[in-house]
């Protein structure tokens, strides 16, 4: 009965474990997106018009 509780405990951690690296990757990428797209954001309003 343990052998089969510390392998769901196991099962459980892993699960967790690779739960939590998907939302680290997911975070990074949209914090990636923000920097890359916050840099750009003020640059058509800082050049002047060109119409």
């Amino acid at each position: 009965m343990d052998i089969a509780l510390d392998i769901n405990l196991q099962r459980f951690t892993t699960r967790k474990l690779f739960a939590g690296l998907l939302v680290v990757c997911l975070f990074g990428i949209v914090y990636v997106n923000i920097n890359y797209v916050k840099p750009n954001d003020p640059e058509p309003s800082t050049s002047p018009p060109t119409v």
